[in-house]
C-alpha cells in the first residue's frame, strides 16, 4: 500500500493502527499533534527518509495491518474499550507513579545526582489533577452523549438534545485538556532525558522511569483513541441526525 500523503496522521493510526507503533518509534505525536498531514511531518524531519521506509513496511505487512481498527466497531464498543483499557487503569497507575517518585525522592533527594525527581513529582502532580477531572467529564457528560447519538441513528432512541449544547463545545474543552496532558508527557520525557534509565539506578527508579514511558505510551494511545476516532465519529453522528443549522 502507498503512503497516502495527504491523510492526517491520526488517521492514518486510525485506518491502520501498526503505524501506531511506527510513530512512537520515532518519537511522533500521533495523538494531539495527529492533524499533521504526512506530507508536512515528512517535510521537516532530517530522519523523513528513515520514517517513510518504516512506514511503508507497516502498511505492507497485512499481519500487522489486520490489528483492530476502531473505526468500524460501534461508538459503545469503542466506550467500552475506553473505560476498561485506559480509565480505569490510569486510575490504578497514576497513584502507584506517585508512590514510586516519593520513594525516589526519600531515597535520593530531589536532586540526587539521578533525576529531577522534584520537578518529575510536580509535573506529575499536575498531570494526575487534571486527568481525574478530566476522567470524570468525560464519562458522566461526553462519552454518554455519544452513544445516545448512536442509539438515535439506530433508531433504539429519540433525538437527544443536550444541555450543553453543541456537541463540540465539550469535545473542544476535552481536546484542549489533551493538549495540556501532552505537555506534561513532554515534560517528563524531558525530565527523564527521553526515559533513560540511570547507570547503577536503584530499582525504585527503573520501575519509575518504565512507568512513566509505559504512561506516554498508553495515554497516547488513549487521546488518538478520543482525538481521531471518538470524537470526529460523534460529531458526525450529531451532524447527520440534527442537521448543521442546528447544533451551530
Amino acid at each position: 500500500m502507498e503512503i497516502p500523503f495527504d491523510q492526517s496522521v491520526g488517521e492514518l493510526v486510525a485506518r491502520h493502527p501498526a503505524t501506531s507503533r511506527v510513530f512512537g518509534r520515532f518519537d511522533i505525536d500521533f495523538c494531539c499533534g495527529g492533524r499533521k498531514t504526512i506530507r508536512a511531518l515528512t517535510t521537516e524531519r532530517p530522519d523523513a527518509e528513515q520514517l517513510l521506509a518504516a512506514l511503508e513496511a507497516a502498511l505492507g505487512n497485512e499481519q500487522e495491518t489486520r490489528d483492530e481498527s476502531w473505526l468500524d466497531r460501534s461508538l459503545t464498543d469503542l466506550v467500552h474499550h475506553l473505560l476498561d483499557h485506559y480509565h480505569a487503569p490510569l486510575r490504578e497507575e497514576l497513584p502507584r507513579l506517585a508512590q514510586l517518585v516519593a520513594a525516589a525522592r526519600r531515597a535520593h533527594g530531589d536532586e540526587g545526582g539521578l533525576l529531577p525527581f522534584g520537578e518529575i513529582a510536580t509535573t506529575l502532580d499536575a498531570l494526575t489533577e487534571e486527568l481525574v477531572g478530566h476522567l470524570a467529564k468525560e464519562e458522566v457528560v461526553l462519552f454518554p452523549a455519544a452513544q445516545r447519538l448512536e442509539a438515535a441513528a439506530q433508531g433504539h432512541a429519540p433525538i437527544p438534545t443536550s444541555p450543553c449544547g453543541a456537541l463540540r463545545f465539550p469535545i473542544q474543552a476535552m481536546e484542549r485538556e489533551h493538549e495540556e496532558a501532552g505537555a506534561a508527557l513532554a515534560e517528563l520525557r524531558r525530565l527523564t532525558d527521553g526515559y533513560c534509565r540511570p547507570a547503577g539506578a536503584c530499582p525504585t527508579v527503573l520501575a519509575l522511569v518504565a512507568g512513566l514511558e509505559e504512561l506516554e505510551v498508553e495515554l497516547h494511545r488513549h487521546i488518538h483513541l478520543e482525538n481521531s476516532v471518538l470524537f470526529p465519529r460523534a460529531l458526525d453522528l450529531e451532524r447527520a441526525l440534527v442537521g448543521t443549522e442546528e447544533i451551530r
